[in-house]
């Protein structure tokens, strides 16, 4: 249930969760984002906080999820649990469903900035477990980014659009443990196809996006008993905690520029949006 932002003089994206409520958005820019409308998830998009909310993906695309607002602002791609990616024009009502070949499921798109090439997760579900795998959409063609073990799912590509950061997660079965599920960040160059681990943990961390300068990524992580947000910088030298307190915090984005993220908080069962300086304040 993914937000984007979009700041036309910046050409910069802003992307995020939000169910339900949105508070805080910039006046000047777009909104897109998803929500239940009557009983429908719809993806819906708002030119500022001042303005009417308008929904933008049609009646016959019921479930409509994780929107990913295109580098030029002009394209919005979203999961639909019938038919895979849908790519919307924002001016219009033309659409298209991103048609690959691929008999699985397509989920969590992200736009490249080169080339309008879209990124997303492959997944499949079967008697003898589940698969997904992170895939290139540059129709009428598909390629595979990366084979790995486990699941592999929230790929981002990065501002300069050469490497990747996602989450690879496994289910760990100890005698006498437990089952536990781990997810760990990694990143992949989309040239080489080099891949790293970022921060070996035993916790979950998750739904990673990139800094607009590349040098850090926002991530949401259990590894304090609940889901807060953290930023790590690209080389691992420095890992900072951006949030705490009640309430389990997701799907953290970076503002335009870079001074600020945005996330979903979810307290007393309901769901909300917030924005925190990178400094843990204010």
């Amino acid at each position: 249930h993914q937000l984007a932002y979009m700041c036309h003089k910046e050409r910069l994206r802003w992307s995020a969760v939000l169910l339900l409520v949105l508070e805080g958005s910039a006046p000047g820019g777009v909104v897109v984002f998803s929500a239940l409308v009557n009983g429908k998830w719809r993806v819906c998009l708002q030119n500022d906080s001042e303005t009417e909310v308008r929904v933008i993906s049609g009646e016959d695309d019921p479930d409509a999820n994780a929107p990913s607002l295109s580098f030029d602002g002009k394209s919005v791609a979203f999961e639909v649990q019938s038919k895979g990616i849908v790519v919307q024009d924002i001016g219009s009502d033309k659409k298209r469903c991103v048609q690959t070949g691929i008999e699985r499921q397509l989920l969590r798109p992200s736009w490249s900035p080169k080339n309008g090439e879209v990124l997303c997760v492959s997944y499949a579900a079967a008697k003898n477990g589940e698969d997904s795998d992170i895939v290139r959409v540059n129709e009428p063609t598909t390629s595979v980014v990366l084979v790995q073990t486990g699941i592999q799912d929230y790929p981002k590509v990065s501002p300069e659009g050469g490497v990747v950061c996602y989450t690879s997660s496994s289910t760990l079965s100890c005698p006498r443990g437990g089952v536990q599920i781990v997810s760990q960040l990694w990143v992949l160059d989309l040239c080489t196809g080099t891949g790293r681990q970022i921060l070996l943990t035993t916790s979950q961390d998750t739904q990673p996006d990139w800094s607009p300068d590349g040098t850090e990524i926002a991530f949401a992580s259990d590894r304090t008993g609940k889901f807060e947000i953290w930023v790590v910088s690209t080389d691992e030298s420095h890992i900072r905690q951006i949030t705490a307190g009640d309430g389990s915090k997701t799907w953290p984005v970076w503002s335009p520029d870079g001074k600020s993220i945005r996330f979903t908080m979810v307290k007393d069962g309901r769901y909300s949006l917030w924005i925190i300086g990178i400094d843990g304040k204010n």
